[in-house]
């Protein structure tokens, strides 16, 4: 039998073949110039081409995961996206840092959604116990930054027999991020992002292991199409006109399609309405919706033994801190003052309506008005947030600070240590009785104007006249996680309960706002369009502007203009 082994020489020779062909592929000119590339965007980024901070995106309602986030580059972007109003949690290892870090963070940024979860992503069992803790807190999750790491220590094996090489190792985070593959879904633009610092001859291997990463990363998450599926929304349908209205929203929502689902909850402190059975349901609604649509609950005068009405019970239980009225003309509707476009900002868990009210001697009552820190400064980064990211140029700062010293003087303080941070934004600070004779005279000279709770229930509803009433100005209230939007002015309009006049124009230009808010664009371009094309036709208009339309007409007449 001949046997079939090679000679040695040949082998050699293969070999050999073999070595020069990798040498040839290893010097050629490629390589140098994908060095180069490299080494120029390094150098790009280090010179402040891309800068972060100047990006105008704000995150309320969004919830971020970083680990590693109590020094370095996690720190860093976790204070960034607290700066941008997320909700934050501070995945680290160490507990007294990482209390250090939230501590800081917090007070740098005003922002009190700051919270600390212990985590060693070294630790297999430890990512098992974070993840599973997260699934059963969080309904969502917006951005998870695996970022975790320790330079300086020598590689390790952990307990369960894994490499550890900087205080982690590649494992922990991809077990993360498919551990919470399902709240990260939920959200409706999720990112993951994968940092590292590679100062040692394994650079180029990591680099390779991270854009592998990437790409599985990218696999990973399912791309959900929510045009596709229904979001689901806590309605509120309130007092007075308030069911009507829901009504029409609904009408407009089916005939264009969009893919909203409503869960009602019909609550009343005049109907009977009120229980605290129904409070928590419906608290419990919003907080795992998120998002909400609201008419009026009417508060009666009379005290009945609870002096907190139930809509204030909704905004101090949720934390709706800020109240935003986007007060702007009407093309075609003829008002006093032409092409008004201002913004109005109110704190509306404290101030005068705090419910706090005594007796202290027959005859004489006390009120509390209460005016924090924390508050104050959270609702004028608001207000300055607001005017960055939609392009504004001037904050103002409306108060009493010359009689009411202490309250509203420190609420003015706190106005201007917040605009010492955003020198591209011109601020000032008005009276709030000067502030109403100047609204009425010349409002263009007004942008965004922020204030506390009473003054902002007042310029509200001041305002909403100059565009033409209560029935054409939405409005929409924030918490850091839930947004509920509902009319500007807002009135329960009894006296046209069941009488098919009232205007729906402030409830739908609402509407429109909350799909905008949910990234249904197309669908809320559709509806705010619809019904600015009728008031600009001036065909079909309601009693409150000038028309003699009811309101079946008037939502007649925008399903018409759906897409048109």
């Amino acid at each position: 039998m001949a046997d079939s082994t090679e000679p040695l020489p040949s082998r050699t020779m293969q070999v050999s073949e073999l070595g020069g062909q990798l040498l040839a592929l290893a010097s050629h000119p490629v390589w140098p110039l994908l060095a180069a590339l490299l080494y120029l965007l390094v150098r790009l980024q280090q010179r402040g081409w891309w800068r972060p901070s100047q990006c105008n995106v704000d995150l309320t309602g969004k919830t971020a995961i970083v680990t590693g986030a109590n020094t370095g580059i996690g720190r860093h972007i976790a204070q960034d996206l607290a700066q941008r109003n997320a909700r934050v949690i501070l995945a680290c290892r160490s507990e007294a840092r990482g209390r250090r870090a939230e501590r800081e963070i917090r007070e740098q940024t005003g922002n009190s959604n700051v919270h600390l979860c212990l985590l060693d992503t070294s630790s297999m069992e430890s990512v098992q116990r974070f993840a599973e803790r997260i699934r059963g807190e969080e309904k969502r999750l917006d951005i998870l930054v695996n970022n975790a790491a320790a330079s300086g220590l020598p590689p390790s094996v952990t307990d369960e027999g894994l490499e550890r090489t900087i205080a982690t190792n590649h494992l922990g985070p991809f077990l993360l991020t498919n551990l919470l593959l399902d709240v990260t879904v939920n959200a409706v633009h999720p990112g993951v992002v994968k940092t590292d610092i590679m100062r040692n001859s394994k650079m180029c291997i990591q680099l390779i292991f991270h854009l592998i990463g990437f790409f599985f990363f990218k696999l990973s998450i399912p791309a959900v199409n929510r045009t596709d599926r229904n979001f689901r929304v806590t309605m509120i349908p309130g007092d007075g006109v308030g069911p009507e209205l829901m009504h029409v929203v609904k009408e407009v929502f089916k005939a264009a399609e969009v893919p909203v689902q409503f869960d009602e909850h019909h609550v009343s402190e005049v109907q009977n309405l009120a229980s605290k059975e129904r409070l928590e349901q419906l608290l419990t609604s919003m907080r795992t919706n998120r998002v909400a649509i609201k008419g009026k609950i009417y508060a009666p005068m009379e005290n009945k033994g609870e002096l907190s009405s139930y809509e204030m019970k909704l905004r101090k239980k949720l934390d709706l801190f800020a109240n935003v009225v986007h007060v702007r003309s009407l093309p075609g509707f003829p008002t006093r003052h032409h092409n008004l476009d201002l913004v109005i900002i109110r704190e509306q868990t404290e101030g005068e309506y705090s419910s706090l009210e005594h007796e202290s001697v027959p005859g004489v009552i006390e009120c509390l008005k209460i005016i924090t820190r924390e508050k104050s400064r959270r609702i004028a980064k608001f207000a300055f947030d607001y005017a960055t990211k939609n392009g504004r140029s001037k904050v103002t700062a409306v108060h009493k600070a010359n009689i009411m010293k202490l309250g509203d003087g420190l609420f003015l303080q706190c106005c201007a240590e917040m605009a010492n941070l955003y020198p591209n934004i011109e601020y000032q600070s008005v009276i709030i009785d000067n502030c109403c004779m100047q609204l009425v005279s010349d409002p263009h000279q007004f942008d965004v104007l922020v204030m506390p709770n009473l003054y902002g229930n007042i310029i509200d509803n001041l305002a909403a006249g100059l565009v033409g009433g209560a029935g054409v100005v939405p409005g929409e209230s924030f918490s850091s996680e839930i947004a509920v939007f509902e009319t500007g002015a807002r009135h329960p309009f009894s006296q046209a309960m069941g009488r098919n006049i009232a205007n729906p124009t402030a409830m739908l230009l609402s509407a429109a706002n909350m799909l905008k808010h949910l990234n249904l664009d197309l669908h809320s371009s559709q509806v705010s369009d619809a019904v600015r094309k009728v008031i600009k036709e001036g065909k079909v208009r309601t009693t409150d502007m000038g028309g003699y339309s009811t309101s079946a007409e008037f939502t007649a007449a925008v399903i018409a203009n759906l897409g048109t």
